[in-house]
């Protein structure tokens, strides 16, 4: 008779599988076998079992390891608008606390927006020739506009360049600037004219959704109307009153029992909203700097422990060690002495009873007998708050789309370190620039000269007959503000390099410097005829040929040999030669 064999305990997997199939019903089950493959099911439960490697990504995952990884699946909006407000509260506390958030800020509105981002109006004719006087004018009348706050802002507070940088600051603080394009009637050369007029809004001004009644088929988030496509129809804003201002009006018709004031419906076409969605139907962004947000907060922590530190290390603190058998220390009481009196130097009492002495620089006290005194000495190393806070600067800056350079202000790295810097924040800012330009200050060009052309203030024949001719009229190049070099002798070397070589040319040269290579040859030849009327010769039309840079590679020998006499001490070019040979022999048959 052969024993019992024990029974075997099924495998961690095959119970996990068991389980798996027995939480759902047949007709589910079924369901999931026709829509799953075998090697998925397999997946699912050796995740739920705990098995490395269940799943075929490891971001995938879900064993013990990543229990805390949340992965909750939404949509744009669901993920973004019940907690932009908090996001949005958090970020402006920032703004007004944190020095780092404030400087990335600012660093992004001096190089996207600077002094002020300008048309060049190009503007030609059925010959495809520019209208030189027509672009002249337009762009004079234009920045005579864009300087008068009078004018140009609601608040008549606020230059053009002052709204755009108003509107760029709320888009790095909330995700969204808003400018609402309105006109009034302005008292100008004898008559009144139509002018534009604009005015600026922040995010927390749009109206609550529970106070909106969209148009039949819309929907409301967050003050946004949409269509069913997602598209935003119009703006419902709180223009007249903040909601949050703690000061409402008194007695305004419009005002509802609560004493706020109802929100106004303005059409998608008069507001510009400049921002830049992360997701589809994303109908709200958050600020650009929610992912650093909470690592800023943190810094501000340890800069606030480490502030505290460096007072304790400056503080002189001393303890007074008393020996019992020698009394307590009180005033008048000294039993080994017998004396009644306090020993000479000036101690007293403070309002507890404690013994207090008062220590002056110079002095010296006389301390009861089997008294003596011991200084508190802090040994907390603080040597790593340098290199931890620029750590902690530099991975905020990379999240919020800069460099530690810009945020610390920090240039002591090398030439080279710094135009890698300064090239990748390039990169970072002029699309920025580019969506500025499209989402706001086209439109604003645009409607100002057909307001320009509507009070005859430019003459556009067929303007309004013709929408390719008005299209012609309208057109118009965008100047950012000029960007200086971090080494001008060698980039202005190395731009005339380039374009000695036809590797480069003027105008794209000129666009780098903040200019317009057809504006330069005007002022050129303006300065020329001006200096030959007073008969002064300016010095580059003595010698028309171009100098040579000395930090450009020159001839100093004969053509032939003068890179081949040049060898390294195993007697072959390095590579600095053999560039420079290259370049010599380009030019020895140009010359040619």
């Amino acid at each position: 008779m052969h024993p019992t064999p024990p029974k075997t305990r099924p495998s961690l997997l095959a119970r996990a599988i068991d389980w798996t199939f027995a939480q759902v019903s047949p007709a589910r089950a079924l369901r999931r076998a026709q829509h799953r493959t075998a090697l998925s099911v397999w997946n699912e439960a050796a995740n739920l079992a705990g098995l490395p490697g269940g799943a075929h990504h490891d971001a995938a995952r879900r064993d013990r390891t990543v229990y805390d990884w949340n992965d909750l699946a939404q949509s744009a909006d669901s993920a973004n608008l019940p907690e932009l407000a908090t996001i949005t509260a958090r970020s402006r506390r920032a703004q007004s606390n944190d020095w780092a958030a404030r400087s990335i800020n600012r660093a992004f509105k001096r190089n996207v927006i600077g002094t002020g981002l300008w048309p060049r109006p190009v503007a030609r004719d059925d010959n495809d020739k520019l209208l030189r006087d027509y672009n002249r004018k337009a762009l004079r009348r234009f920045k005579r506009w864009a300087r008068n706050p009078k004018v140009v802002d609601t608040e008549k507070r606020k230059t053009l360049n002052g709204i755009i940088r108003l509107a760029f600051s709320e888009f790095i603080n909330t995700g969204s600037g808003f400018v609402v394009l309105g006109t009034r009637d302005v008292f100008e050369g004898g008559r009144l004219k139509l002018k534009l007029t604009l005015q600026a809004f922040e995010l927390e001004q749009l109206a609550n959704d529970f106070d909106i009644k969209p148009r039949p088929g819309n929907t409301v988030r967050n003050g946004l109307e949409l269509d069913k496509q997602g598209a935003v129809v119009a703006y419902w804003v709180h223009t007249e009153q903040h909601p949050l201002d703690g000061v409402m009006p008194v007695g305004d018709r419009r005002s509802n029992r609560t004493g706020q004031l109802k929100p106004q419906r303005i059409e998608a076409e008069r507001v510009l909203h400049l921002h830049e969605q992360d997701r589809p139907r994303e109908t709200l962004p958050v600020t650009p700097l929610s992912p650093v947000l909470h690592q800023l907060y943190q810094r501000q922590s340890y800069d606030a422990a480490e502030l505290l530190a460096k007072k304790i290390e400056a503080f002189l603190a001393i303890i007074i060690r008393k020996n019992s058998q020698f009394g307590i220390g009180q005033l008048g009481f000294n039993p080994v002495s017998g004396e009644s009196a306090a020993p000479a130097g000036g101690d007293s009492q403070d309002a507890g009873g404690n013994r207090r002495i008062d220590f002056t620089p110079g002095t010296a006290h006389v301390l009861y007998e089997g008294e003596d005194i011991t200084t508190v000495k802090s040994d907390r190393p603080g040597a790593n708050y340098e290199p931890y806070t620029k750590r902690q600067i530099g991975m905020a800056a990379a999240g919020a789309g800069t460099s530690y350079a810009q945020v610390a202000r920090d240039f002591t790295q090398s030439y080279a370190a710094q135009r890698a810097s300064m090239l990748e924040d390039n990169r970072e800012f002029d699309p920025l620039q580019q969506l500025t330009i499209d989402l706001v200050l086209r439109p604003i060009y645009e409607l100002f000269i057909r307001l320009e052309i509507l009070n005859g203030d430019l003459e556009a024949p067929g303007f309004f007959d013709d929408p390719d001719i008005a299209a012609r009229y309208l057109e118009a190049d965008w100047q950012g503000p000029p960007r200086p070099w971090v080494d001008p002798a060698k980039e202005a070397a190395a731009a005339k390099i380039a374009m000695d070589y036809r590797l480069d040319d003027r105008g794209s040269v000129c666009a780098q410097k903040g200019g317009d290579v057809l504006d330069k040859f005007d002022d050129i030849a303006e300065q020329r005829e001006y200096a030959s009327e007073k008969g002064i010769d300016l010095p580059e039309d003595v010698n028309l040929k171009p100098k040579v840079s000395p930090s450009e590679p020159k001839p100093r020998q004969n053509q032939a040999q003068s890179a081949h006499d040049r060898v390294n001490g195993n007697g072959r070019l390095s590579s600095t030669d053999r560039i420079t040979e290259s370049i010599l022999q380009a030019a020895v048959q140009d010359s040619d």
